[in-house]
């Protein structure tokens, strides 16, 4: 939790989209559009601290990245240590469900006609296999199961909350729905109260899709332990 973030919005997958609020924006991993290659903003900050303010912006396409920029980085960058590989599959992993991250809407211009079909069929835009992006969101699925399947060897569930959540998120997104309720039962529900819940749901329902966690509005989300969050 943050004193400086108002409003926010957590999915399963452990990512967190601020919606107000402020928070730290320096990306993770930059990718130069000229010479095409991956740059850990962290490295190149600690070696010019004292010309911090001279260094020259990075246009959008640097500081934001896509699925397709994480997963050649994976590819092309040698000796990544533990901890950046687990970051690094876990950016691309949130790249990925972000194609079908938000409830499916018809049509990505907007009409008064698109505006009411929205309305009136409400309950069925939280059926993935109807958003948009499905058909793209398909044919990154098999790099998806591959890479999480990659990051679940990186966590350390049974001494880390957060590598927990995520282990449970990765069963049920394999559509392991065994071992996520196994790995659910490592859990304490007194402290993940709203991820435990969601997450019983799901599995009770055979869901294998990111799905956003509501908070009730009785509950003290205070004490809720945050997962892995994202920018």
């Amino acid at each position: 939790m943050s004193g400086t973030i108002f409003d926010s919005e957590t999915f399963t997958d452990g990512k967190t989209d601020v919606i107000s609020g402020a928070y730290g924006k320096d990306p993770f991993l930059i990718r130069c559009r000229r010479c095409q290659g991956f740059y850990f903003f962290g490295d190149h900050i600690n070696e010019q601290k004292e010309d911090f303010d001279d260094l020259p912006g990075l246009d959008y396409e640097e500081h934001y990245l896509e699925k397709e920029d994480y997963h050649e980085a994976l590819q092309q960058i040698n000796q990544l240590s533990p901890e950046r590989e687990k970051w690094l599959r876990t950016l691309l992993w949130w790249a990925i469900n972000d194609l079908i991250r938000n409830n499916a809407g018809w049509g990505k211009r907007r009409s008064k006609i698109l505006e009411f079909v929205n309305f009136i069929l409400k309950p069925l835009q939280k059926v993935k296999w109807l958003h948009y992006s499905y058909p793209e969101y398909r044919k990154w699925l098999s790099a998806k199961n591959d890479n999480m399947r990659r990051l679940l060897q990186l966590l350390d569930p049974v001494n880390d909350i957060n590598d927990a959540c995520l282990s449970v998120e990765i069963h049920r997104e394999l559509a392991a729905f065994s071992l996520a309720r196994q790995q659910l039962k490592m859990i304490s529900p007194k402290n993940c109260h709203a991820f435990y819940r969601t997450q019983k749901r799901l599995l009770r329902h055979r869901d294998r899709f990111v799905r956003k966690i509501n908070y009730s509005p009785v509950h003290n989300t205070q004490q809720e332990v945050v997962l892995v969050t994202g920018e």
